[in-house]
């Protein structure tokens, strides 16, 4: 269970252990490395030759054939694709459900067209995080590829299908990401978005901090590294499963620059306590972050982070994970 595991994290990380005696409680599967959109602030729009490519059904199988068996709090179908590009997506929910977990994802909407919102909701989708803003000018600068009313248009067809049905499910995430150029103006825009949605089933509205993506970001975010480094929890708490099979140490990692293994040559269970995994939480452990490429320049370790606020981070999710909103934003 994912509250058991909840516990030992927090005490684990408390005492920087290295090998871990619980499995992972949050698992990111990315269904395709491939994006309709070329953002501002995503790393994919850095014009790196990355191999990109889709996640076969086999593979993805295999994945859940393992992930089920740790009975995580959550599983999310995306990492630095659009999930909606799959052909397969509806069906890698529906297996996903099947095996017995909770499945989410996050998407940019300009593909979620009304077929396409009652073939995941039919297939059992649990949440879903759509990042947007009621900024129309800004939006489709920093989101290049998408227009605003195609995507507003999209997310109300999706929440007027949520209404219909009288379903708690799937939640429904907006998230407003700002850099520190925007934060002054982010409760503006967060009010004008319950606006846009009123009436409708969101259930949470919140505007997100950006960070650097491993530094891949650094120059345009302004975000620099200050003050005292904290281990990532990530290495404590996630795994991440790239397309091609590749076990990747945290979310920020887009590009595959960290790959801890590969579930092609080895099971998830033993990349999870394997040297090169062991390894990066013991340089975690002693502050030494400079010695590991992704994690250098990351923001994220920069920012002053407690295990307090990483377990109530933890603990707000739970409304996703046992099907019931305990407030409406």
């Amino acid at each position: 269970m994912g509250i058991k595991n909840l516990a030992m994290f927090a005490a684990s990380y408390r005492l920087r252990k290295i090998r871990l005696g619980y499995k992972p409680f949050f698992i990111w599967i990315e269904p395709t490395s491939f994006c309709n959109l070329k953002c501002v602030t995503c790393p994919q729009s850095m014009g790196r030759p990355i191999e990109r490519g889709y996640m076969r059904l086999d593979l993805y199988k295999k994945a859940l054939s393992e992930v089920s068996g740790f009975k995580p709090m959550m599983v999310s179908l995306h990492l630095g694709g659009e999930p909606l590009m799959h052909k397969e997506i509806a069906e890698m929910i529906r297996l996903a459900k099947t095996a017995g977990l909770e499945v989410t994802l996050a998407s940019n909407a300009a593909l979620l067209t009304k077929d396409k919102a009652q073939e995941i909701i039919n297939a059992g989708l649990d949440g879903i995080t759509v990042n947007f803003s009621a900024d129309k000018a800004s939006f489709e600068k920093n989101y290049k590829g998408a227009k605003w009313d195609i995507v507003y248009n999209h997310m109300r067809e999706f929440l007027e299908i949520k209404k219909a049905r009288g379903s708690v499910k799937p939640i429904f995430s907006i998230q407003l990401l700002v850099n520190e150029n925007e934060a002054a103006s982010a409760g503006k825009n967060i009010e004008e978005l319950k606006r846009l949605f009123n009436g409708l089933p969101v259930d949470s509205i919140i505007d997100v901090k950006m960070h650097n993506w491993s530094g891949d970001y650094a120059d345009k975010s302004g975000k620099k590294a200050w003050g005292k480094g904290t281990p990532c929890s990530h290495l404590w708490s996630s795994m991440v499963i790239r397309w091609n099979g590749d076990v990747v140490p945290c979310c920020r990692d887009l590009e595959g620059d960290m790959v801890l293994g590969n579930i092609n040559n080895e099971p998830l269970s033993e990349v999870w306590n394997n040297r090169n995994s062991v390894d990066m939480r013991k340089k975690h452990k002693e502050g030494r972050f400079k010695e590991i490429p992704i994690c250098r320049n990351c923001s994220k370790l920069w920012e002053g982070t407690t295990l307090g606020s990483l377990v109530a981070r933890q603990i707000s999710k739970l409304p996703l994970m046992i099907g019931a909103r305990l407030s409406r934003k």
